[in-house]
């Protein structure tokens, strides 16, 4: 489901929301969770998220958020995503409806203790959304009084990026695109069994909260930080931001990847054996193999055998995505389309080549 969904899913407009936010009230959250598919459609119909943060926070599977998350710790998530939602547009501790429009949001307090309070307060919000839309039904009750917020963090909410089957504008033909979503089915194969699970349960909590990591990291104001690259003289490769997490890949495979790093510009695939004389010499200084021969034998191998050079860079991929989720890995790993240069998209200030 994760793969098809990644390769076909539709694009956006700039997401709008409505959270709900509790202030420990049981009650309210067994009302609201019992009303929840209602809820949802309710307000997709006005072209809003509708969110239950308390429920939010049940779903959390931590392993997951710190897939997603590797620069924070997975116990800052769990159970806390209404604090932080709450500081972030200083909500105060009431419980409420928060609405999110582009760089407007407001607060709509439920004013009351039980179940029908919490009514009150979203009927009144769905026919105001219904008045922006269209004509104001005759019999509408009246309009909540919101109260407006001032937080200026909220302007740094940002749209969800258009997902493409391709770059080009020029007609894809069905065997290509099937070739695509064979390789794609591979990579997605070749992942760990742990990391497979993690996808699995990251693509339950997107469908179920129609929320894709962007969106999410958004709400919780926490911006992609993507760590620095150490490279030390043993060929060791560590996330010095992320714990210095070890990167481990076979020597070849590594000798490669350090290739693509000294190159920023990308080298196609058919000219990488223009690169012989720089990838051999990589691959001397991180291999503890002593029969020259035989490790230029090695490197001629995979220079000459597309299907060798495929598998490595495959390799390299896999390696990145079982870290931690794509959004992060695609700037580690090597890419780019068949045919031209492929490169890695990490700005080379945050490599840092030990000696």
């Amino acid at each position: 489901m994760f793969l098809y969904s990644r390769l076909f899913g539709k694009s956006r407009k700039a997401p709008r929301y409505v959270l709900f936010v509790n202030n420990g009230n049981a009650a309210f959250s067994d009302h609201i969770n019992a009303r929840a598919d209602e809820l949802k459609s309710a307000f997709e119909d006005e072209d809003y998220v509708f969110l239950s943060l308390d429920d939010v926070e049940a779903s959390l599977d931590p392993e997951m958020m710190q897939y997603m998350f590797p620069w924070r710790e997975p116990d800052l998530f769990s159970e806390q995503i209404s604090y932080i939602i709450k500081g972030r547009y200083n909500v105060g501790d009431g419980a409420g409806l928060l609405r999110i429009k582009g760089k407007k949001t407001n607060f709509y307090p439920i004013e009351g203790t039980d179940a029908l309070d919490v009514d009150i307060a979203i009927d009144r919000l769905l026919r105001q959304l219904m008045t922006e839309s269209g004509p104001l039904l005759k019999d509408a009750m009246p309009m909540a009084e919101p109260q407006e917020l001032g937080s200026a963090s909220a302007s740094k909410m940002k749209p969800r990026p258009s997902v493409k089957c391709c770059k080009s504008s020029s007609p894809v033909s069905f065997d290509k695109l099937w070739e695509s979503v064979i390789e794609a089915q591979r990579e997605e194969d070749s992942l760990e069994s742990n990391t497979k699970r993690i996808l699995s349960a990251w693509e339950a909590f997107s469908s179920k909260f129609n929320i894709s990591i962007e969106e999410l990291a958004g709400l919780l104001d926490d911006k992609l930080k993507v760590s620095r690259l150490t490279i030390r003289p043993s060929g060791a490769i560590l996330l010095a931001d992320y714990d210095n997490r070890e990167v481990r890949m076979d020597d070849l495979t590594k000798a490669l990847y350090f290739l693509y790093l000294l190159h920023p510009e990308g080298i196609r695939q058919k000219d990488l054996i223009d690169y012989r004389n720089e990838l051999l010499e990589l691959y001397l200084r991180i291999t503890p193999r002593d029969d020259l021969e035989e490790i230029k034998v090695s490197v001629d191998n995979l220079l000459f055998d597309d299907n060798r050079i495929n598998v490595s860079l495959s390799r390299i991929k896999k390696t990145f995505r079982d870290i931690f989720g794509d959004w992060i890995a695609k700037h580690y790993y090597v890419d780019g389309r068949a045919g031209e240069a492929r490169s890695v998209k990490l700005d080379r200030d945050l490599v840092i080549w030990e000696h």
